[in-house]
């Protein structure tokens, strides 16, 4: 059992700490068999009244720092109560044949709160599952309605396919097939046309969930819609980053993720390099929609998020890119900027807020 174990874990360096958890019955029993050989040779030289003081000894030894560990790791919940109570309102207002559209993290619960169906979970993830949550997501309004829908109906369509049919496999090239289109970047461009038209019929209502605590994680979010498919490779950059102040000082404000803030805001430091801002921008309220956009320089690509409201710790700024500001996740939650030809907000808090798609 040592040998499978120990290749385990090196695989949990790179594979990720989940792999970590099943080595340890396996730990357990060692442990266990340690003690019983070191009392077998304690019990040849002393009592057993001194053998058994000194096994529970060396026991207590042992598990103290394993105990002080689970004691100190206390991991937040999923969800806040206002998250899981805004949840719970979505449940009176959708039917649970409806999809809910967000990432996957959030798919469990989403569906046990909300009792909808999601294109994502944690145990459905895979990279080409989370291509239409993040495409949704992380482009504009338009892109993100028309694919919306589509990804939806033809998951629906894909459960009722042959084995042998192309939804089985790849929902994408499906779409494709049914557009007569070979190009798949000609075929997402599309999508944000006005024009664009959807050919399958509507059989349900969608709606679209976007929490604040999913700016911690966008840019990872991101990334799945912006990886070239035909290679996988992310060679489409784009920069969308959360940070805290760690200090101010000599005029600039020394930000959480090594970014260097002038303290007027109107440019910033990665290493040597001095950048220009585009625009800062005061969110006062995510609620009410209330911001405020300082242009600083229209030929700059990046913007900077100043949170005053903000439901989310450590996240106080945000650094992006001018293609992130006009994603729809951005302009639908953080400046409650949408098509209302599109979608019609049916929550809105600062924790979250749905959208209901209306084509």
């Amino acid at each position: 059992m040592a040998l499978p174990i120990l290749v385990l874990g090196f695989l949990a360096l790179k594979g990720g700490l989940r792999f970590t958890i099943y080595s340890v019955p396996i730990m357990a029993l060692g442990f266990g068999f340690l003690l019983s050989e070191f009392k077998a040779i304690l019990v040849k030289k002393y009592s057993q009244l001194t053998s058994n003081i000194c096994i529970i000894f060396a026991t207590i030894l042992t598990l103290t720092p394993v105990f002080i560990h689970i004691y100190n790791y206390k991991a937040p919940t999923v969800f806040s109560q206002n998250e899981a109570s805004l949840l719970n309102q979505l449940k009176n207002i959708a039917n649970r044949e409806d999809y809910v559209v967000t990432w996957w993290d959030y798919g469990y619960p989403v569906r046990y709160y909300s009792d909808v169906k999601t294109l994502v979970d944690g145990g459905k993830h895979l990279g080409k599952d989370n291509f239409f949550p993040s495409f949704a997501l992380s482009k504009d309004e338009q892109a993100a309605a028309n694919m919306a829908r589509l990804s939806v109906e033809y998951t629906e369509k894909s459960f009722y396919a042959p084995q042998n049919d192309i939804l089985k496999t790849d929902i994408l090239q499906a779409m494709m097939k049914d557009y007569n289109q070979s190009n798949v970047d000609l075929f997402l461009a599309s999508l944000s046309k006005p024009d664009f038209k959807i050919d399958i019929p509507k059989t349900r209502d969608i709606y679209l969930y976007m929490p604040a605590r999913m700016s911690l994680i966008f840019s990872t979010v991101t990334s799945f819609s912006f990886i070239n498919l035909d290679t996988g490779v992310l060679d489409k950059p784009f920069t969308f980053s959360t940070a805290y102040p760690l200090d101010v000082k000599n005029g600039e404000i020394y930000l959480s993720n090594g970014v260097v803030l002038s303290d007027d805001f109107r440019s910033f430091k990665i290493g040597d390099n001095v950048v220009s801002v585009n625009s800062i921008v005061e969110i006062n309220s995510i609620k009410q929609g209330e911001y405020k956009i300082t242009p600083i320089d229209d030929k700059a690509q990046f913007y900077i998020f100043y949170l005053k409201d903000s439901a989310i710790p450590y996240a106080q700024f945000i650094l992006m890119d001018k293609t992130m500001f006009n994603s729809a996740y951005v302009q639908m939650f953080f400046l409650g900027n949408y098509d209302k030809n599109l979608f019609d907000l049916v929550i809105n808090s600062r924790d979250a807020k749905v959208f209901k798609l209306k084509i």
